[in-house]
């Protein structure tokens, strides 16, 4: 990628303070659902509390805490869940990275090509001729709750940067396969 001419490049920040609330909240969630099983214990034991409840309870919050921990700094300092995804388009493929995962996408060899935007998300879905490689097309993604903050961040980047990465790819596409059968679709109701 780095000899080639870049025709359009962009990045979006990825927001890893609403994945590690996730997974804060997934940790609770899980204490939730092992409380009742001590609960239930207590119960048909005849005390209120046994050994195992007294013990058993608050040595699994800590593990619990521990982990939560744990995979937060593995996600922050190892993952990089900080750094933005970037998208770069180039005239035979389209680069994906996201910290150490990356990905190409060749625009050549393509026998439909579909652009949907709705409330939910943005796609550039392609389908090839014949397989490439074990692909037998991608898929190029924005889901407003997986790679956004808050719903104006998406809202922007439909207005302002989808665009702009639709017309490229299309108009790369279209030189590339002159015979490729376009369609575009846009079903947004709030975010027009």
């Amino acid at each position: 990628m780095d000899d080639e001419k870049i025709l359009y490049q962009f990045e979006i920040p990825y927001p890893w303070k609403k994945l590690i609330r996730g997974l804060f909240l997934l940790t609770i969630f899980i204490m939730a659902c092992i409380l009742p099983i001590f609960a239930i214990q207590d119960y048909y034991s005849g005390r209120l509390f046994t050994t195992a409840s007294v013990i058993g309870f608050p040595l699994i919050i800590l593990i619990a805490f521990g982990l939560y921990l744990a995979m937060r700094y593995i996600l922050i300092h190892g993952d990089k869940i900080k750094t933005p995804i970037r998208v770069t388009v180039t005239p035979e493929k389209v680069y994906w990275e996201k910290a150490r995962g990356k990905l190409k996408f060749y625009l050549y060899a393509v026998k439909d090509l579909h652009i949907l935007v709705n409330d939910k998300k943005a796609m550039i879905d392609v389908n090839y001729r014949e397989m490439i490689g074990t692909s037998q097309g991608w898929r190029l993604q924005f889901r407003r709750a997986d790679e956004f903050s808050s719903n104006e961040d998406f809202h922007r980047f439909v207005k302002e940067t989808f665009p702009r990465l639709k017309e490229v790819v299309k108009r790369r596409i279209t030189e590339l396969n002159p015979d490729v059968t376009i369609i575009e679709e846009d079903k947004r109701r709030k975010y027009t």
